[in-house]
């Protein structure tokens, strides 16, 4: 049986995702405190205080949820995975 590996492609594209995600969850997070009041080394006020409550705990909650229910449906066995390389087989000789 012929293994099909992939070394250095889908780091880089994984990383990029990473970053660019980083970079607009930070920045919408800076956006929203700077709206409600964020003053640094300053006593917060409760809107500012409840932003990054919720920053921290629920919003990667309900986010892992949504990514957990969305990887139950993504079935890839090894059955499903050699469908995969047939077809990608069959589109290449045409």
């Amino acid at each position: 049986m012929k293994v099909l590996m992939i070394y250095g492609h889908p780091h880089p594209e994984m990383s990029l995702g990473n970053k660019i995600g980083m970079a607009i969850g930070t920045a919408l997070l800076a956006a929203l405190l700077g709206k409600y009041g964020y003053v640094a080394n300053q006593v917060q006020n409760p809107a500012v205080l409840s932003i990054m409550r919720h920053s921290f705990t629920t919003i990667p909650g309900v986010l892992w949820i949504v990514t957990a229910i969305v990887l139950f449906f993504y079935r890839l066995n090894k059955k499903r995975y050699n469908e995969i390389v047939e077809d990608l087989k069959k589109n290449r000789i045409k």
